[in-house]
């Protein structure tokens, strides 16, 4: 029942403008001819999990069959797919409703039990209350946004749970996925291409993993060469037992919850219930599984742990160090790979991030353009490391200049223009308006980085300190305008706060300001 394998149960929009249902093999072939814009029953957060589902599920068939060339052909998609599962002629492992809980089916791995008894399988009604969205506010994504349920919506949230889902309680048995750094943590992508649509990416990467197969094996001693487990929802699993991490394909793709769909009069239903194990994978391995999206920090000493977004998002000071530091070592989709071309790149970075067991912490997307001269830079060592070292200054500089010269400033304002001995220093009222520093920094600092590629070191920082004082000088005088200030020391508050802005510009960047005023 919805075999996603020969049903149109998938809506897509066409490149063209159009829109219908496809099967899961039509989707693969569009995707590789290019006539799939996008996914019309998916929800924003469901984005990534879906796309590194269909990239690792092609890599793992193209890789069993020995093949290299992706098809535009639907039917040999359901070949190569069928490939993956010869023992279920039936498409069970393929179907979303499986009468049989004891055989598996999509991303629903068997129940040796036999059966589900209501005590310890609790029902749903709709997709997203198996989703990863728990208790996020009415200002992000709503959880319960679809009210009708289409078998493409249990196919997208079984998909980000069974991928992208972190611990979130259940004493100790609503286990998080392997490809993550804890239970609070994320499954992020980041990743180079040369456009954002789905076609271009999912070739990008698709080829990428064939290609660096063999460097994972190498780089991680954990899986089987050759016929590991792979789609493991067609392993039965009881809660209790986990399979080694040592018996998986590099590309597994996992589950992480037991779940399983059933159909009544009212359509489909959901069951779930809780596991003592999680099926795969230890925490002590820290989500540094050789996930393709997925950078790594790189220890002086320790444990290796794969990347975690927090509510902040990809600012500028965690992104210069992903793409240019040497704190982490990228995913293979972060590297530059054949197809992207001679020319200019994204960088696009997604994460849901999270906020303690069970919250969230928004969905957060960033893309940077790369210029080609930029990208080149990159693929030499020494000048990525004198990259790298200039944005880490850039970063020390923004520091400074909001840590030593804005705030400061600010507080005098707010504090109605104190004599110096009388700045209370641990005042945190300017914070209103020293929380927009950093995201303006944020709109310039890699384009501004990269066109600081072809200045010398001294114009480099000239300019770009520059730039840095110009964006505190505004919000200062924002404050200006806008701070609760009494009205009978508002002149001297002003006064005092722009003196001793100067002055600390001085102090703080005596070779670029010495002998300079601002009006």
């Amino acid at each position: 029942m919805h075999n996603l394998l020969t049903e149109p149960l998938l809506g897509v929009r066409r490149t063209d403008g159009g829109s219908h249902e496809v099967s899961l093999p039509k989707v693969l072939a569009g995707l590789v001819s290019g006539q799939v814009d996008s996914f019309t029953g998916m929800m924003p957060h469901q984005r990534h999990a879906w796309f590194a589902f269909l990239v690792q599920l092609s890599a793992i068939a193209l890789h069993r069959a020995q093949r290299d060339a992706m098809s535009e052909e639907p039917g040999e998609w359901t070949a190569l797919l069928r490939g993956l599962t010869r023992a279920w002629p039936d498409d069970e492992p393929w179907r979303l409703v499986v009468e049989d809980v004891k055989q598996p089916a999509f991303m629903q791995p068997p129940v040796p039990e036999g059966a589900l008894d209501d005590r310890n399988w609790k029902r749903v009604r709709l997709p997203a209350e198996i989703d990863i969205l728990v208790t996020t506010k009415n200002h992000d994504v709503k959880r319960n946004r679809i009210a009708i349920a289409r078998p493409e919506h249990w196919v997208y949230a079984l998909t980000t749970l069974q991928t992208m889902q972190g611990y979130s309680g259940g004493g100790g048995r609503l286990h998080g996925i392997s490809r993550m750094n804890s239970g609070v943590g994320n499954r992020p992508y980041v990743a180079l291409a040369h456009s954002p649509s789905w076609g271009v990416r999912f070739r990008r990467d698709t080829a990428a993993l064939l290609r660096g197969r063999q460097r994972i094996l190498q780089d991680y001693d954990l899986f089987q060469e050759e016929d590991g487990l792979a789609l493991l929802w067609l392993e039965s699993w009881d809660g209790e037992e986990q399979l080694s991490i040592r018996n998986l394909d590099p590309y597994y793709i996992e589950v992480c919850r037991r779940v399983r769909l059933a159909q009544d009069e009212s359509g489909i239903l959901g069951l779930r219930t809780n596991a003592k194990e999680r099926i795969a994978g230890t925490k002590q391995i820290k989500g540094n599984t050789g996930d393709p999206w997925t950078p790594v920090s790189v220890p002086k000493k320790g444990t290796a742990t794969a990347l975690t977004v927090n509510k902040s998002g990809f600012t500028y000071k965690r992104l210069h160090e992903v793409l240019l530091g040497s704190d982490y070592k990228p995913g293979l989709c972060l590297e530059a790979q054949p197809e992207d071309g001679a020319g200019d790149v994204l960088l696009l970075a997604w994460a849901f991030a999270r906020d303690g067991v069970g919250k969230t912490g928004g969905q957060h997307e960033k893309t940077v353009p790369v210029p080609a001269k930029v990208r080149h830079l990159l693929l030499d060592p020494s000048q990525r490391s004198w990259l790298g070292e200039r944005a880490r200054a850039r970063v020390r500089e923004a520091h400074d200049c909001k840590s030593r010269v804005l705030r400061p400033a600010l507080r005098y304002l707010l504090q109605g223009g104190p004599d110096s001995d009388r700045l209370d220093r641990k005042d945190t009222r300017d914070r209103p308006f020293s929380d927009r520093f950093d995201p303006r920094v944020d709109d310039i600092f890699f384009q501004e980085l990269w066109k600081s590629v072809d200045l010398d070191e001294d114009e480099a920082r000239r300019r770009w300190v520059k730039q840095l004082d110009d964006i505190g000088w505004r919000i200062l005088k924002e404050a200006e305008r806008s701070a609760p200030v009494p009205q009978a020391r508002r002149a001297r508050a002003v006064a005092v706060a722009e003196i001793h802005y100067r002055r600390l510009r001085r102090k703080t960047f005596s070779d670029i300001f010495e002998g300079e005023t601002r009006t």
